[in-house]
């Protein structure tokens, strides 16, 4: 099973709205579809969205190289994540963690 992207707004990068978003994807996953691993995946040069997936807890496992060629002809490779069940609750339990320090208000 793969989470796909999220497009946040610039204001609410880096607070807790993809946290949140994300602990709610996997809480669903794991805990009523009984995924065995979850995994995500992003482009190797996207340096903010790979940050993001490793504060998820997820771990890199590999490089798919050459896996689709962007619209100026550059081949890109990309990087690809998981959570498997068996880290599902220590991952849940640091993302819930950080819920309870970060906070997102509307005018942020």
């Amino acid at each position: 099973m793969e989470i796909g992207h999220t497009w946040l707004s610039a204001s609410v990068q880096r607070s807790s709205v993809n946290t949140e978003a994300k602990l709610l994807l996997l809480t669903h996953a794991f805990e009523t579809m009984d995924a065995v691993r979850v995994q995500f995946t992003t482009d190797e040069l996207n340096e903010k969205s790979r940050a993001a997936i490793l504060r998820l807890g997820a771990t890199q496992e590999d490089i798919v190289r050459h896996k689709r060629i962007m619209p100026d002809g550059r081949k890109c490779n990309s990087l690809r994540f998981s959570i498997i069940d068996t880290e599902w609750p220590e991952v849940k339990a640091g993302l819930e963690k950080r819920l309870k320090y970060q906070v997102c208000t509307p005018d942020q």
